[in-house]
């Protein structure tokens, strides 16, 4: 774990913790004593508080802890608060109702991965096959929403982030390494749009666009998902109208209109 908080009180070490448990996943009490340094005394007693307020979890099985979604939850609220939700809720309703598909919303979260923060199904059955929940990880090479929030990062954080990618395979057409993937950014990045061909399950397209904030950098990524055989047959319009709307919506959330990066078809 980087960047580590000093543990001087029992706020730090709980919050580092919960820092370690994001960044590694479910771990038993020897592992996080050992990666963090802290007794296994002390351990117990903050793993025990932050079980009591639901921060953390531990699993009946192996006894590993892992952490709950109460940071998302609590993260949540202040994204609706702060008008993600309330800026772009009436254009993605408008979205889904229109193609009668899918709407994810997604922003890049802790430790460098994109989250859903939002979805509105149209299409329920289809949704229940894809899986994809609020909190839910999306991957950043194999999906659209991950693509767009990663083509249009500062150059900075894309040379954080590229290195650290390992190229798992969903499918044959998943993307297989980083120069692939970088050539895809680039494509991303001038058209204003990205394609999920069948890269996460192969019977899904979809086609996601970035909202861009003030400075013209990837606040969050929408986009449109449903199977391939009826997405392919309304491709184009779906390109269109997302593009207008990630103008739209960017501008609206404080990007000048003499800014957009993306050159008009």
């Amino acid at each position: 774990m980087t960047d580590k908080a000093p543990a001087g009180n029992s706020v730090n070490k709980a919050l580092d913790i919960l820092e370690d448990l994001s960044e590694h996943g479910p771990s038993a009490l020897a592992e996080l004593h050992q990666r963090l340094g802290l007794d296994k005394g002390t351990l117990h007693r903050l793993l025990k508080l932050l079980k009591q307020r639901d921060f953390v979890d531990q699993d009946r099985s192996d006894r590993r802890y892992f952490n709950t979604t109460k940071m998302f939850q609590l993260g949540g609220r202040e994204i609706e608060r702060g008008g993600l939700r309330v800026l772009a809720r009436p254009s993605l309703e408008q979205l889904a109702a229109t193609f009668r598909e899918v709407v994810h919303v997604a922003i890049m979260g802790a430790q460098d991965r994109p989250i859903c923060v939002d979805k509105i199904e149209a299409a329920p059955s289809f949704q229940a096959r894809l899986n994809l929940n609020l909190g839910s990880e999306v991957s950043l090479y194999a999906s659209s929403l991950g693509k767009c929030l990663l083509a249009f990062a500062d150059e900075e954080v894309r040379a954080r982030i590229l290195p650290k990618i390992k190229y798992e395979r969903f499918t044959s057409s998943t993307i297989r390494g980083a120069v692939a993937f970088k050539k895809e950014l680039d494509r991303v990045r001038a058209l204003g749009y990205a394609f999920d061909d069948g890269e996460t399950l192969e019977s899904i397209f979809c086609v996601g666009a970035p909202i861009l904030d003030h400075q013209g950098r990837s606040y969050a990524a929408i986009s449109v998902t449903g199977p391939k055989t009826r997405m392919l047959d309304k491709k184009d319009q779906v390109i269109k109208t997302l593009k207008s709307m990630s103008r739209d919506l960017s501008i609206r959330y404080g990007l000048p209109a003499g800014q957009w990066p993306i050159k008009e078809d």
